[in-house]
């Protein structure tokens, strides 16, 4: 996976040369970025947008920062916005693969060069670059781990991220397909979203491991802070050696 730092200079780089190329940016003049991050509450994002900051910093390009709050509808306001600021370039995380098509259209028809980063949009005009992981193998890579840790068969809780995030979709499509591939004996006996939300896992894990009343052998969860919830939710009062209908992680 691309460093963060790595990943903004390469970003920066991209923006810069299809501004000179399709609008001849004025000598002297700054580059004006805009960076729209889908939620600035989740860890990740408000790491990824202080690096876009110090990296924008040193490559002399300003960043104007646009946090999604977790609404599509805020997000495509304030990229109309930046459409309307006539902004050199944008860079985006779209909180849903489909909701902010349109939005995206109307930065392309205005010439202005947008490029997305870790989750992508599906259905534009026209093709948009991506820069990002391949979230269906990450996905499939969680799960083979638990079917190599447990090779007679597992039951298994799968928490999902935010619904609508291509990320989301991905991840999960990896692990829901290889726990299928290889039959029964592997068993997703919830699966369910908690919104990359560690406070979500947290109660979401003790409200599934209460109700199942059954030995499980394993969490998937798909992003770190998620998985923090759930350990936490183990921690808080079910034994993690499988006694007491606990989950065996």
């Amino acid at each position: 996976m691309i460093q963060n730092k790595h990943l903004w200079i390469i970003l920066l780089t991209v923006i810069a040369v299809a501004v000179l190329s399709t609008s001849g940016l004025a000598e002297g003049k700054k580059l004006r970025i805009v960076f729209n991050p889908p939620n600035m509450a989740f860890p990740w994002t408000a790491f990824t947008a202080h690096v876009a900051e110090e990296e924008g910093k040193k490559l002399g390009v300003d960043i104007i920062l646009q946090d999604g709050q977790g609404s599509s509808s805020k997000q495509s306001s304030d990229l109309r916005n930046a459409v309307n600021q006539s902004f050199d370039g944008i860079v985006l995380t779209p909180n849903d693969v489909n909701a902010l098509v349109p939005v995206v259209n109307e930065v392309v028809d205005a010439n202005i060069p947008i490029v997305t980063v870790d989750r992508y949009v599906e259905g534009a005009n026209k093709p948009v670059p991506h820069y990002g992981v391949d979230n269906v193998a990450g996905g499939a890579k969680m799960a083979k781990f638990v079917i190599d840790k447990f090779p007679n068969g597992a039951k298994i809780i799968l928490l999902t991220g935010q619904p609508g995030s291509s990320s989301a979709i991905d991840r999960a499509q990896g692990i829901r397909d290889t726990i299928k591939a290889v039959g029964d004996r592997y068993q997703l006996v919830a699966d369910q979203t908690a919104n990359w939300s560690r406070a979500e896992a947290l109660t979401i894990t003790q409200n599934i491991l209460t109700s199942l009343g059954d030995l499980l052998d394993a969490i998937l969860a798909s992003n770190d802070d998620m998985a923090f919830g759930c350990a936490s939710g183990i921690a808080a009062g079910w034994d993690t050696q499988g006694k007491g209908g606990s989950a065996r992680l």
